[in-house]
């Protein structure tokens, strides 16, 4: 089993994975929320996506509206890990999950006058630049319309702690619901 099993967890299949990744949506949705924003888990009823995709999040801040996917993609699993060592740098996962999400949903965000945003974050905790773009843009809009006295730099620090702690915990579920597993057929 070795190295590769210990860190399975993080990319397997699972329920508590699947909870991690809600999870996290929560955390940006009240990330965004913080900042004046609306936002919709899941939107259902857009126009043109017959085909049953649907990205996390439908954000309104002003007159901007944004769509939103997250994915929490883990650098240490096998299908990743030449590619991250080929590269020897953070967020080379995130930069391909990130590229995949694009290609999912980009044409269709445009044709509804949107802006999309893919959200990747690693296991390890490197956000990818859309998630980080989004930020910056969530940041910009709380500085004009919330007068909390927060800087923007105060108010990434937070919504960036708040994404990495879901992902954090995400990763505390699936590393657990693995070791579990792994008694449960040891006996």
């Amino acid at each position: 089993k070795g190295q590769e099993a210990q860190y399975h967890g993080l990319h397997c299949n699972n329920s508590r994975r699947i909870f991690g990744h809600d999870q996290v949506v929560q955390a940006l949705k009240a990330v965004i929320r913080s900042a004046s924003g609306a936002s919709l888990v899941e939107p259902r009823e857009i126009p043109g996506w017959g085909d049953g995709r649907h990205p996390d999040l439908e954000v309104q801040m002003g007159a901007m509206t944004s769509l939103i996917d997250v994915t929490i993609v883990d650098p240490l699993a096998a299908s990743y890990f030449q590619g991250v060592a080929k590269a020897r740098a953070p967020g080379t996962t995130a930069k391909k999950a990130e590229q995949n999400k694009k290609s999912k949903y980009d044409d269709i965000a445009r044709a509804q006058h949107c802006t999309f945003f893919p959200f990747a974050v690693e296991t390890l905790g490197t956000f990818g630049e859309g998630a980080v773009k989004f930020l910056e843009t969530l940041a910009i809009h709380h500085g004009e319309y919330v007068k909390d006295g927060l800087t923007k730099e105060q108010f990434l620090g937070h919504a960036a702690s708040s994404i990495a702690i879901a992902v954090q915990r995400r990763n505390a579920a699936c590393l657990l619901k693995t070791q579990s597993t792994r008694r449960n057929e040891d006996d």
